[in-house]
């Protein structure tokens, strides 16, 4: 069985992009800073090809969140950056619909001396040992501190790519949990968002999940999903 993927045109993707920055602002979630971050990769986004678009956040202008407080006290800072998301028409339901996917959500602590976690999804390189989407910890370089560094890559987590939106969605819920439950998880305004991005994201993962489970002989799903499995479904 395999998901339908609904890729959104580029017009389409830059209105949900500045949607969500406007939501996130509203309810004091998203940074000035941020919100500006969104808008200018939307404005970029609107003029790339139709079904055939890429964006990326630069890492000097993230996507950022308000401050928080972890339970120690400490004040940090989540930010978003995109090193890349290159998405395509695919030409079936099979194939992956997109080229790259680099994504990550750094913890930033006003702290230099405390380590800031970092976590990316990414897409495999064609030779890369390792399921072919996946969530990865680590790559975060704190200047003049590599004692701070994250130096085991490993595992490499199968999981969905999450694009801006999903991330954001994460963000919200995990570290603004009052203000999600009460003004964004049931919002049909966000909702909608949500289910723009879940409908390209998700099929080719929940594909995978679905030719394993309940099917007699059937790779286990973590085979499924091991890179060598998907060299004949890249764009």
């Amino acid at each position: 069985m395999n998901f339908v993927t609904s890729i959104p045109d580029k017009d389409e993707m830059a209105k949900a992009l500045r949607d969500c920055g406007e939501l996130l602002l509203k309810c004091n979630i998203l940074s000035s800073d941020g919100f500006s971050a969104v808008v200018a990769t939307a404005e970029r986004l609107r003029g790339k090809a139709a079904f055939s678009w890429d964006y990326a956040i630069p890492k000097a202008e993230p996507m950022t969140f308000s401050s928080c407080v972890d339970r120690l006290g400490r004040r940090f800072t989540p930010k978003i950056g995109v090193e890349g998301i290159n998405v395509v028409r695919p030409s079936n339901d099979a194939v992956l619909p997109f080229r790259r996917w680099d994504i990550a959500l750094t913890l930033e602590f006003d702290d230099a001396d405390v380590h800031c976690p970092r976590w990316h999804f990414d897409m495999a390189n064609v030779e890369q040992p390792g399921p072919i989407t996946h969530l990865q910890y680590g790559g975060y370089r704190h200047a003049g501190r590599s004692d701070l560094d994250t130096v085991i890559k490993e595992p490499r987590w199968f999981t969905a790519p999450l694009d801006v939106i999903l991330l954001s969605e994460v963000v919200a819920a995990n570290f603004f949990p009052e203000i999600w439950l009460q003004t964004l998880r049931e919002d049909r305004r966000w909702c909608s968002l949500v289910h723009l991005s879940q409908n390209f994201c998700y099929p080719p993962f929940l594909s995978a999940m679905v030719a394993s489970l309940g099917v007699s002989g059937a790779s286990p799903i973590l085979g499924l999903s091991w890179n060598d499995r998907w060299s004949e479904r890249r764009p």
